[in-house]
């Protein structure tokens, strides 16, 4: 449901002219940044006019490069910076948004999860609306800069012995593996986006040089820990699972700490608005490094087997309209 295209009395110089509220269920509100004015008179599903402007995994609609509206890196970094800025501000003046509302930006847009009984979608869009009105011009000037408390940046060793697409990505490609590993693991990443499956990371910042077409046939299992290429994406995959996405090689690094609810933290390294840079190691380094953690993790489930208040389980036989579902994830953070 569309609640509202509230547009700028004069876009931005780096080209935003505005924000369309939806109503996506009784209690969550999406908002998303307007690069053009085009984008008023149109919808959703009209805006976007082909597949590749739908990122896998993601809920949110982001436009494709093209034709139809053209949403740049510099333009989605920028607004990606508002939307962090605008939620730290939030919270700041707004202390009762801390524990009622649940924040997910990616991209170009935000998803807000809150309580539905203590507020209707149609009053917490205006009381967001009176936010960015109020600090909004503080929150664009600020969207090139770093927030308050600086985004961190992550560093992930990364085995590209261990990647399973070598040959096919150096056809499409046209560059040798090792030409690819340093163009590659040279560069630095923003997180985007977190999702489709926990601890998903979808990084921005790719070279255009090192992007691939999926895969035509996805993988029906790929291991954790796997950082791989999407069309101009990159990133990891943090549980193993089916995708799409080409194989360059493996983290020995546990990307999803399944008891850090126990703990009241982030059961994933990053969030989105974090740096990401890759650094090429061996096998032998690869080894030693999960070596070590596995011995880590050893002694960290021992001093947790006397914690009562975490719970978890395996399913064994699921069935085919099996659906567990939690209460939902802890202290607003989203993975």
């Amino acid at each position: 449901m569309l609640i509202e295209n509230w547009q700028l009395p004069s876009p931005t110089d780096w080209g935003l002219h505005g924000f369309r509220a939806w109503g996506l269920t009784e209690d969550v509100l999406l908002v998303e940044a307007v690069q053009n004015e085009a984008g008023y008179h149109k919808g959703c599903q009209e805006a976007v006019q082909n597949e590749a402007g739908y990122q896998e995994g993601c809920q949110e609609a982001v436009p494709a490069a093209g034709n139809s509206i053209q949403v740049d890196g510099v333009f989605r970094q920028r607004c990606l910076g508002c939307f962090l800025s605008l939620k730290q501000s939030t919270l700041e003046h707004s202390p009762e948004w801390a524990n009622s509302v649940e924040w997910a930006p990616a991209y170009v847009s935000m998803g807000i999860r809150f309580d539905p009984k203590l507020q209707p979608i149609e009053q917490r869009w205006k009381e967001l609306k009176k936010e960015l009105e109020k600090g909004f011009s503080d929150a664009t000037s600020k969207a090139n800069e770093p927030v308050s408390t600086p985004a961190q940046v992550f560093e992930l060793p990364v085995c590209y012995d261990k990647g399973l697409d070598w040959s096919r990505i150096e056809d499409f490609s046209g560059l040798s593996k090792d030409e690819f590993i340093q163009r590659h693991s040279r560069g630095e990443y923003w997180v985007a986006a977190m999702g489709f499956l926990p601890g998903f990371a979808f990084l921005d910042g790719l070279d255009p040089a090192l992007s691939l077409p999926r895969l035509d046939a996805p993988r029906t299992r790929i291991p954790a820990g796997t950082v791989g290429i999407g069309g101009s994406q990159t990133g990891w995959y943090a549980l193993s699972s089916p995708g799409g996405w080409n194989s360059l090689g493996e983290t020995p690094l546990v990307l999803l700490d399944t008891q850090a609810g126990v703990r009241n933290e982030n059961p994933s390294p990053v969030q989105v608005g974090d740096r990401v840079r890759f650094r090429a190691v061996d096998k032998e380094e690869f080894d030693a490094l999960k070596n070590e953690l596995d011995i880590g993790d050893l002694e960290q489930e021992t001093e947790h087997d006397l914690d009562q208040g975490f719970v978890s389980f395996e399913v064994l036989e699921p069935g085919l309209w099996t659906s567990l579902q939690d209460r939902g994830r802890s202290v607003g953070l989203a993975y």
